[in-house]
């Protein structure tokens, strides 16, 4: 059966980059003149005006320069005079594209190739003019049977890699009845290989990515007749073809070669836009990394998409996001992965961190930055800053609930940020969308106090009035309050494993932040009444924010935990 690959945050991995440096001719001081040479078309196959032209081609045109592919392509057309376009495929071997029917061309008819002068070279410079190829094709009818030329491997190759690209070259151009390896049938393999593509350039069936075990031979047979590969005149392979080849034993170890941005880097930019790593081999690509083994941070600003991996399985690339890469942060990962022979890394794991500009915040402040929070059950929660006001460091921190019937605000903190605090200056509670309370307290309660790791195992006092609003309604009522209670910062940093749930890694040197107060209301009728109780822990993680809360209403008894999902800034 064949493997469809899965790819995690946690496979990152890639192979030292070739870099070819080229002598450079004399230039000006200014730099070197710019490219206005248009390109032209120097050869092609068939020549214009041509006559008993094959119905299958492939045909060619030979530039005078590399082009730019797709303006090549997008502006072509292929068609027998005055009618449109037929069906045909293209590929490339340098400053040559190569043009296939996708069906064999009509015999005995003229074809118009028309090479469209919107095609651009890499300095987009256009042709002079459209250059047409105009041929008549043979009359002669193609009875032949296709016939296999040549293999890579070759037939009888030993040492070949786990990870390999098969060529079969044809007689002339073929098409295959499928592209899917999985579902295909006129291949055989033994053994059957654990990933591969198939593609046709012309006459060349190229079997991509393919991957067999060590010390192993493998057979391959090209099957013969109806139902598997034909010509474009459906002329199918007469006979089957089978060659075989040996996979190398391997008991090497791989190692990470390099990485982009480099091993231990510092400095980096928060613009960051990918990561690359690489490697000393092919490696496996289907990697389940420990939560461990992960920076949760890293596992939030990556976006994989597809396959990351070059066509050897030695180089990948992993796209960021860099709207949640953070100042001041070390991001790490420890690899623990495999080579196609099942070898393990060394060191295993093996280490990789690098560190952003700027200054790390345990509770960055900015207008946009977002968290998503997440609870047992199908609600989460939205947090997020606005009206943040660099002169001053007033902000509102907006809090938004959803029980899965759609979200909206039911809290909004006042807050201020100054060079040593932040401070909160006082809430208002919505309920239904609706201002439900207000709370101003006389003077700001002391919420963190900056910077966060120099105020571990502290404890302070939380003591002030209040005057609180309820409104209900058209009633707008007034009482006095009292707020009181501690914050107490714990004596170290603790590490925080998220292994359930979207978000799956380490929060490393995170502070756990307790606050414990009681709200008392100085009602009319009864007097001096609790209004609340509560005992919260936060833990703050570097560059993130508060990353786990959790809330213990003293007066229901009842606990509520919320976990971050993910967050931007």
């Amino acid at each position: 059966m064949l493997k469809h690959f899965g790819f995690s945050l946690a496979l990152i991995f890639v192979v030292a980059g070739l870099v070819i440096f080229c002598g450079c001719s004399e230039e000006s001081a200014d730099g070197p003149e710019p490219d206005t040479t248009p390109p032209t078309v120097v050869a092609t196959e068939p020549a214009d005006g041509a006559a008993d032209v094959s119905r299958s081609g492939p045909f060619w045109v030979l530039f005078s320069e590399e082009m730019d592919k797709e303006s090549v392509v997008d502006n072509m057309s292929f068609q027998p005079d005055g009618s449109l376009d037929i069906g045909y495929n293209t590929y490339w071997e340098g400053d040559t594209i190569f043009i296939t029917p996708s069906s064999s061309l009509a015999g005995a008819t003229d074809y118009i190739i028309t090479v469209s002068e919107l095609s651009e070279d890499l300095a987009e410079n256009q042709l002079s003019d459209d250059y047409l190829i105009n041929f008549t094709t043979t009359s002669l009818e193609d009875i032949t049977p296709p016939d296999v030329l040549s293999t890579t491997p070759d037939d009888g190759a030993v040492d070949v890699t786990s990870v390999i690209t098969v060529e079969i070259e044809f007689s002339e151009p073929v098409s295959v009845p499928s592209y899917d390896l999985e579902t295909q049938s006129f291949i055989t393999f033994d053994p059957y290989p654990d990933n591969g593509d198939i593609s046709v350039e012309g006459s060349t069936l190229i079997l991509q990515n393919l991957v067999f075990p060590q010390d192993t031979t493998v057979e391959i047979t090209i099957l013969g007749g109806s139902g598997n590969i034909t010509d474009l005149a459906d002329n199918p392979l007469a006979t089957d073809y089978g060659f075989s080849f040996v996979i190398a034993a391997d008991d090497t170890r791989p190692t990470l070669v390099s990485a982009t941005p480099s091993n231990g880097a510092a400095g980096v930019s928060t613009g960051l836009s990918e990561m690359i790593f690489n490697f000393s081999e092919p490696m496996y690509p289907e990697i389940n990394m420990l939560p461990e083994n992960i920076d949760a941070r890293i596992e939030n600003a990556v976006s994989v998409s597809g396959n990351p991996w070059n066509s050897d399985y030695t180089s990948m690339t992993v796209p960021v996001l860099s709207d949640r890469v953070a100042p001041g942060c070390t991001y790490w990962v420890r690899f623990a992965a495999e080579d196609m022979a099942g070898n393990r890394i060394d060191p295993d794991p093996t280490p990789y961190e690098f560190t952003t500009s700027g200054t790390v915040s345990y509770f960055p402040v900015d207008n946009g930055n977002t968290w998503y929070l997440s609870r047992s059950g199908p609600s989460y929660e939205k947090h997020y800053i606005l009206n943040y006001t660099p002169g001053d460091g007033t902000f509102d921190i907006v809090y938004e609930d959803s029980t899965g019937s759609g979200c909206e605000v039911y809290d909004i903190w006042h807050m201020k940020k100054t060079s040593t605090e932040i401070q909160m200056l006082g809430r208002t509670g919505y309920d239904d969308g609706s201002v439900s309370e207000e709370m101003t307290w006389d003077s700001p309660l002391t919420f963190y106090k900056l910077p966060i790791l120099d105020n571990l195992d502290e404890q302070w006092a939380l003591d002030t009035g209040f005057d609180m609003h309820v409104i209900e309604g058209e009633t707008d009522t007034t009482f006095s309050a009292t707020l009181t209670g501690t914050v107490t910062m714990a004596s170290a940093p603790v590490d925080i494993v998220f292994n359930e749930g979207v978000l799956q890694g380490t929060f490393k040197s995170c502070a756990k932040h307790n606050l414990s107060i009681t709200i008392s209301v100085a009602h009319p009728d009864s007097g001096s009444v609790i209004m609340a109780q509560i005992d919260e822990d936060k833990f703050l993680a570097p560059g993130v924010g508060v990353i786990k809360q959790i809330t213990d209403d003293l007066e229901s008894s009842g606990i509520d935990t919320l976990s971050v999902e993910r967050w931007e800034y």
